[in-house]
């Protein structure tokens, strides 16, 4: 039976009929183990190469998209000369060449999968610790972590919302990766 089930799983496995071969019946229940073993972790390998060239490959095919959308996109701006106030302060730079720089910054620096719609977190999905804090801790953490955002756009500065008002809006922002 052992040289039965040995030819079988040499077969099987391609491992081949080599000139050394077992020759009583617990050198073949050895050597069918060790074939089973030696096959099923050379099936994991392949499987796990296939895997990386797959997912690999599908990330490339999805920025490909992504920077065909994109050229789309800059194809149908209708003013190549907007004023400064609108553009920022960046100035000299084209917006297309913005919009296919921050894509392929994104593509290269995300720690998440940049292709997810909702690569943002909430300041809790990001620091779980928030939601172990009491409310007003939870608030003025929220403040610490955000404040200097949050004064840099005008109607969300201190200038205009209390710092209670400021705390709410900050647990309610969402950190964009990019």
């Amino acid at each position: 039976y052992w040289l039965c089930l040995f030819w079988a799983i040499q077969t099987i496995t391609s491992i081949g009929y080599g000139n050394i071969a077992p020759v009583t019946a617990p050198e073949f229940a050895v050597a069918n183990v060790l074939m089973l073993c030696a096959g099923i972790f050379w099936a994991y390998v392949i499987g796990s190469l296939v895997d990386v060239v797959a997912v690999s490959s599908k990330l490339q095919n999805e920025y490909v998209a992504r920077m065909d959308q994109a050229n789309q996109l800059v194809k149908n701006f209708q003013d190549s000369k907007l004023p400064e106030s609108v553009t920022g302060s960046i100035t000299g730079v084209k917006a297309s060449k913005r919009v296919r720089r921050f894509l392929t910054n994104q593509k290269e620096h995300s720690t998440k999968n940049w292709m997810d719609e909702g690569n943002s977190l909430t300041l809790a999905e990001e620091f779980p610790t928030l939601n172990l804090l009491s409310p007003e801790l939870r608030k003025q953490c929220a403040l610490h972590l955000t404040h200097s955002y949050l004064e840099t756009v005008p109607y969300l500065s201190s200038k205009y919302l209390s710092a209670d008002d400021q705390a709410e809006i900050a647990l309610q922002c969402r950190t964009l990766e990019f």
